[in-house]
């Protein structure tokens, strides 16, 4: 047992065996916001306070998944240099959350979960 476990260090520090994690990247960015003329001519008023009404019902509306995907993309942790183990302690997620957040992102064609070995300087905020 002390031979293996030797043999592994031996190995390990000097990169002949890597650890591979896995990395989220977003497919598609968040849609540009859109501006609609605030005045018709029948004197109704549309614009920024119908969309807010309907951005508002749309938030409320939307899954978990969704709203977890919005905040992962605004903080920037869908770029593809931060690996799920960071990821999950960065935002209090546990694997069950995770797992299937993945499975929706995929499925929905949104991320893509990329499988490879970390960059000490700049993966997980250079904390490797």
């Amino acid at each position: 047992e002390d031979v293996v476990y030797s043999l592994a260090t031996y190995l390990r520090s000097h990169l002949l065996i890597v650890e591979v994690k896995d990395y989220l990247v977003s497919i598609r960015t968040k849609p540009k916001a859109f501006h609609l003329d605030t005045s018709d001519a029948s004197g109704m008023s549309f614009g920024r306070d119908s969309i807010k009404e309907s951005a508002n019902t749309a938030v409320d509306s939307r899954s978990p998944e969704e709203v977890l995907f919005d905040e992962l993309l605004e903080t920037g942790c869908l770029s593809g240099r931060i690996s799920t183990a960071a990821l999950c302690w960065r935002h209090g997620l546990d694997v069950r959350e995770l797992h299937r957040f993945k499975e929706w992102g995929v499925r929905k064609n949104r991320i893509l979960v990329v499988t490879r070995t970390p960059n000490p300087t700049t993966d997980d905020w250079g904390a490797a």
